[in-house]
């Protein structure tokens, strides 16, 4: 048995290590889905650079290698992948311990609050994501008390690139093009914007610089529709990994007042351009099932659905 050993994350050095390992994982599932890749680290921890942000992610390692990591998301969700070669019952074990002591940390301080979004989830409760594909993790989790829930998923798409890919048609005076330094702060207006559909958004001018000074960033793939007076109206973000070949968008949004003028679909189709000039051979996106919008954008973009990732809940009671 392999011994591990384990500990918070440190900051930017471990952001790196997780998206090799996230690079490394892509590679080995492919042509399938996987977990985060090495554009989502990027995404989801470019802010994780203050101690309380380092309480929340954990890193597990064995013969000095990244072999699982997990991310609590409070109040009770989480994320967490674990090596292919190094996946057994007594490293799951160290991982959902963690998550589900985190989750009960809250709940001795008197937060139950549960988001709208995760309604569907036991108050009490800690829960995380596994694909259907993934054997493994579902099997564990079934074994070990862990409930799963269709109630709500996460869709997962993906397009291949070696045939054409068509140009949209805008209106006179629209455009699709990559953004520079000198959109920073309207980028970051067009965020929020298009994301306070599901509640307040805080990206900032200056959470948009430090996430363009990551490694994984590529101002090339930061892709928005602007309108005739240089309104950005909407973007998608593209992430390239050249190890596995293949590319993913996150995030995607377009302003609600210009939803469904196809100027969402316009970028994107421009982005899978620019995945296909630069060598890739697959592109992926997904979302939740509960995104109606997005659920009826991707497949007009020509991605097609390759699976469901599901909720599964353990109850603290």
């Amino acid at each position: 048995m392999t011994s591990t050993t384990s500990r918070l994350y440190q900051g930017q050095d471990d952001l790196n290590l997780m998206a090799e390992f996230a690079r490394e994982m892509a590679t080995r599932r492919s042509p399938g889905v996987t977990y985060l890749r090495p554009g989502d680290v990027a995404w989801q921890l470019y802010l994780a650079h203050t101690p309380a942000w380092f309480e929340l992610i954990r890193l597990w390692f064995a013969d000095g290698k990244l072999a699982a990591w997990a991310i609590f998301e409070p109040p009770l969700t989480a994320e967490m992948d674990v090596h292919a070669d190094l996946s057994s019952d007594s490293l799951f074990d160290e991982v959902t311990g963690w998550l589900i002591e985190k989750r009960a940390e809250l709940l001795q301080s008197g937060d139950t609050a549960v988001p709208i979004a995760y309604a569907m989830l036991e108050s009490e409760s800690v829960s995380v994501t596994s694909l259907e594909s993934d054997i493994v993790r579902n099997d564990y989790l079934a074994r070990h008390g862990w409930k799963r829930t269709d109630a709500r998923h996460n869709v997962k798409y993906r397009r291949h690139l070696d045939g054409p890919i068509e140009q949209a048609i805008l209106p006179a005076g629209y455009r699709v093009r990559n953004v520079t330094e000198a959109d920073v702060d309207a980028r970051a207006e067009l965020h929020r914007e298009a994301w306070a559909v599901w509640g307040p958004s805080s990206f900032s001018a200056n959470r948009y610089r430090r996430l363009r000074s990551q490694p994984e960033y590529d101002e090339r793939f930061d892709i928005v529709t602007e309108g005739p007076g240089g309104e950005l109206l909407s973007s998608c973000l593209g992430w390239v990994d050249r190890v596995s070949g293949t590319g993913h968008f996150e995030p995607v949004g377009t302003r609600a007042s210009k939803a469904g003028k196809g100027l969402g679909r316009a970028a994107i189709l421009e982005g899978l351009r620019r995945m296909r000039a630069e060598g890739l051979h697959t592109a992926f996106i997904g979302t939740a099932s509960v995104n109606e919008r997005a659920l009826r954008l991707y497949p007009a973009c020509g991605f097609e659905f390759v699976e469901k990732e599901v909720y599964w809940a353990k109850s603290l009671r």
